[in-house]
């Protein structure tokens, strides 16, 4: 008789292999640092969707792309940031400096997700020129600074795009120090970063409070463009439901308007019908931009989900070219990125393994009332009506005449019954 799988199992436990495993899970910690990352890898699955968009053009900030050999060229203009900024407070000297990072230098390592393998002296120099060149480059964006040849509008323009990279960013308690002595008198940091974030995003944005603690630029940017004010009510239910298109919607009688007073691209509003969309320039770099506030919002514990949500009625809204053209020719989108072909693909790839439920869901309202007025039969008759019969005035004048005709057949008929009548009596 063969032996059974069983019978051949050895039933005796090798006691050093699970002392081993005991001690594997004794070194196992819960937690490996003190506090929460704030700078993150962007995930893979994001990544492989549109690895560029996460990758700087022109300049490295930060240790996660500080070797890549295509951004070594503006290593030498970061040196020139440095001693510009050397020359600006006489009580600072380079020592005063160098101290004041070593002293932020264990709070800048654990912010980054991954283990920073670089000696204390080589992560100072890092985090002080590279600082000194994102606080200039915002300068030189507020202020229209030029600080040397090699400081050209060209350079502000690419670099624009990398300061708002996931990967590239660097403690913002980092760059309100080094400001704060650098400049001593001039404006806070928090509102020359407020005028680029306006810059870039085209918004009329509010400051937050000066209370708040920030990570980095991105953290600081979506608190800048947060429209909600009531984040409690920031659920749809069970499950976020579908959402039709904007040529369905405006089928069924919803219409669509560009908002022209609001406080950023988030703020979304829907009254009597109507959808009220702040404009969006769709522009080079508006692709990259979105995907890595997006990324932030997926890697963040305490993360609000506004991009996130805001991506998913839009991709939702957009479908097709056709949907495209509808938002297009209420102002909605702008731009001359490419077809409308091209516009609706780049907002449908943007939820491509982004994960999101419903809630935080911060339009859920807008959501609800949409579907209502959507579900309602009467508004699908009344838009049926206006979208067959008064869109041109050719349906116009055939429908008044087709009613005349009806009112004139009607008037007729009810005189010749009368008449019949007469004469039989």
């Amino acid at each position: 008789m063969k032996n059974t799988e069983d019978e051949r199992i050895e039933t005796s436990l090798d006691m050093d292999w699970v002392a081993s495993l005991e001690m594997k899970v004794s070194d196992t910690k819960f937690r490996d640092r003190n506090r929460e990352p704030t700078i993150y890898r962007v995930p893979d699955m994001l990544k492989s969707v549109d690895p560029q968009a996460y990758e700087p053009l022109l300049v490295s900030l930060g240790p996660y792309h500080r070797d890549k050999p295509h951004l070594q060229a503006m290593n030498r203009l970061k040196w020139k940031y440095l001693k510009f900024v050397l020359e600006q407070n006489p009580g600072m000297v380079m020592k005063d400096y160098v101290g004041l990072v070593k002293g932020l230098e264990t709070q800048a390592r654990v912010a980054y997700s991954e283990e920073v393998k670089m000696s204390s002296n080589s992560f100072v120099e890092m985090m002080l020129l590279d600082g000194c060149f994102l606080m200039l480059t915002i300068m030189g964006w507020t202020h229209r600074m030029e600080i040397s040849e090699e400081s050209t509008w060209w350079t502000h323009f690419n670099a624009l795009q990398d300061i708002f990279m996931l990967e590239n960013q660097l403690p913002f308690f980092l760059l309100e120090t080094l400001y704060q002595y650098a400049f001593p008198h001039g404006d806070r940091f928090r509102s020359l970063t407020v005028e680029l974030i306006r810059m870039r995003i085209s918004s009329d944005l509010k400051p937050p409070s000066n209370k708040k603690t920030f990570h980095h630029i991105i953290h600081f940017c979506l608190s800048c463009i947060d429209p909600t004010t009531n984040p409690e009510k920031d659920y749809l239910g069970p499950g976020i439901p579908w959402i039709p298109s904007a040529t369905i919607f405006n089928e069924a009688g919803i219409h669509f308007g560009r908002k022209k007073r609001y406080k950023s691209f988030l703020d979304i509003t829907f009254h009597n019908g109507k959808l009220e969309i702040p404009q969006l320039r769709i522009e080079d770099g508006i692709n990259s931009l979105l995907r890595n506030l997006i990324a932030y919002e997926q890697c963040s514990m305490n993360s609000k989900f506004r991009v996130t949500s805001y991506m998913v009625l839009m991709d939702s809204l957009i479908n097709t070219a056709a949907d495209v053209e509808l938002l297009q020719q209420h102002e909605i989108i702008i731009g001359d990125l490419g077809d409308n072909q091209e516009i609706a693909t780049l907002f449908n790839k943007l939820g491509t393994n982004v994960s999101y439920t419903s809630y935080n869901f911060y339009l859920a309202d807008v959501v609800n009332a949409m579907r209502k007025h959507h579900d309602t039969r009467c508004n699908k008759w009344r838009a049926r009506l206006n979208r067959d019969y008064f869109s041109n005035p050719w349906a116009v004048i055939s429908l008044f005449g087709a009613l005349a005709l009806f009112v004139l057949t009607v008037i007729q008929t009810t005189y010749a019954v009368l008449s019949y009548d007469r004469s039989s009596n």
